[in-house]
């Protein structure tokens, strides 16, 4: 199915399109109109890649943004520590928040709510950087300070950045694909929206002074390194570790791939490397 842009005004109703969910969301009246439309515009510009229009063939997730007259707290005195209600309702496909909740507990919520749905539909996020050639996506994953980050950079003027931090892998009709994720990166500069991008080769990075790709071999070995890159809740973490290990069973093309902090050198190695 083919989506286009959705013009950024405020309106009462949008549809996100992340990780091949399908997310409404309802604007709710709000006493403040100005509060309101503020509030619409900080968002729809931050999911602005995310959004979709036309008539759709489902609704994963329904996520209601209402107006809380009376702010619900709850203050816990021997901590000194007073908390604020930023969601009710929480169900399986649908939930309540609020339009006094901050950018960041929205990503949460967010993060929640996608998690929940991976867990369900053959997906999982994972710690990683990546970018597109040849319309394939390349993950570069690794301990901190690997070089996730600038292996991107590095390659940023010839190849797409697609993450600096977080990538989906949903498993579709037999076929594992890269997701971009909605949260806030480090390199809050990198393009993001909604389509999902076949994978070419997951690379796990050590830095070096020269350039080598090496294939690994051993599929225990894959995933000793993958599960160190990966997110997920006590909640899911059964159901989506099975699928880290299916994943790691029906996918042959991961590498150690030992890199320069040289930009020329790493372009012409890629491409030469590009399946």
């Amino acid at each position: 199915m083919k989506h286009k842009s959705q013009t950024l005004l405020p309106q009462s109703e949008v549809i996100l399109f992340i990780a091949g969910f399908y997310i409404r969301i309802i604007f709710e009246p709000f006493e403040f109109l100005y509060g309101q439309q503020q509030f619409m515009k900080d968002f729809l510009t931050m999911y602005a890649g995310f959004i979709i229009k036309g008539p759709i063939p489902k609704t994963d997730y329904l996520l209601r943004i209402i107006h809380a007259k009376n702010l619900i707290t709850l203050f816990r005195k021997k901590e000194n520590l007073e908390f604020i209600l930023y969601v009710k309702n929480m169900k399986e496909n649908r939930c309540t928040t609020f339009h006094h909740i901050s950018s960041s507990q929205l990503q949460t919520l967010f993060r929640k709510i996608l998690l929940a749905l991976l867990a369900k539909h053959d997906g999982f996020l994972l710690h990683t950087s990546a970018v597109k050639i040849n319309r394939l996506a390349y993950l570069f994953l690794g301990k901190p300070y690997a070089g996730k980050s600038t292996s991107m950079k590095l390659l940023k003027s010839s190849y797409p950045p697609l993450a600096d931090d977080t990538g989906f892998i949903r498993k579709i009709n037999n076929d594992y694909l890269f997701f971009q994720t909605p949260f806030v990166e480090k390199e809050h500069w990198i393009k993001k929206g909604w389509r999902g991008l076949a994978l070419g080769k997951l690379c796990f990075l050590r830095k070096s002074k020269s350039f080598h790709l090496k294939k690994i071999a051993d599929k225990h070995d894959v995933l000793h390194l993958l599960m160190r890159q990966f997110f997920t809740e006590q909640e899911h973490a059964k159901k989506q570790t099975d699928y880290l290990f299916d994943f790691v069973k029906g996918f042959d093309e991961f590498y150690i791939l030992s890199f320069a902090k040289d930009k020329r050198k790493f372009i012409e190695f890629m491409t030469t490397h590009a399946i």
